[in-house]
């Protein structure tokens, strides 16, 4: 992860194929979903500066455009 001058954190290395269309974080900030056209979603684990991919979603029929927010339980 990399941050950029406005000082938002960057993931430089997604694992994704194609373009990134959302990214979402929960509400704690501990977990980050990302959809893109390679039709994955992809969930890392967020640690300060550091992130470490979880787990990778396959199999849409679709292109997955966007992820719903997540709200606490």
């Amino acid at each position: 992860m990399s941050k950029q001058a406005s000082g938002a954190q960057v993931i430089t290395n997604s694992g994704h194929d194609d373009m990134i269309h959302d990214a979402v974080l929960d509400y704690y900030g501990r977990r980050l979903a990302t959809c893109s056209s390679d039709r994955t979603i992809k969930i890392f684990e967020i640690d300060g500066d550091s992130q470490r991919l979880t787990e990778t979603l396959k199999g849409y029929a679709t292109l997955p455009f966007s992820i719903p927010p997540n709200p606490p339980q």
